[in-house]
C-alpha cells in the first residue's frame, strides 16, 4: 500500500511526502524530505550545549509514524 499526502508549512509551500507500509508487520513509515533547519539557540549558556544556533542539512529519511511497542521491538 502506498499513499501520498501533502504537508503545508507556515510559508504555504507544498512539501510532498509519502508513507510506506512494511509487509511483515504492517508498520507505517513516513518520508521526511531533505532540507535545512536551525539547530540550537543563541540565548543559552555555551556549557548547556545548545549554542550557537546554526543551519543543519539532513538528507531525506523514513521514520515510523507511530511509536514502536515493546512487542514490536
Amino acid at each position: 500500500m502506498d499513499t501520498s499526502i501533502v504537508l503545508t508549512p507556515a510559508n504555504n509551500a507544498e512539501i510532498p511526502t509519502r508513507e510506506i507500509v512494511h509487509a511483515a508487520d504492517q508498520s507505517t513509515m513516513v518520508l521526511i524530505p531533505a532540507g535545512e533547519f536551525v539547530m540550537g539557540r543563541n540565548d543559552m549558556p555555551p556549557e548547556l550545549g545548545e549554542s550557537p544556533a546554526h543551519q543543519v542539512y539532513l538528507d531525506a529519511f523514513y521514520i515510523d509514524k507511530y511509536e514502536v511497542t515493546n512487542a514490536q521491538y
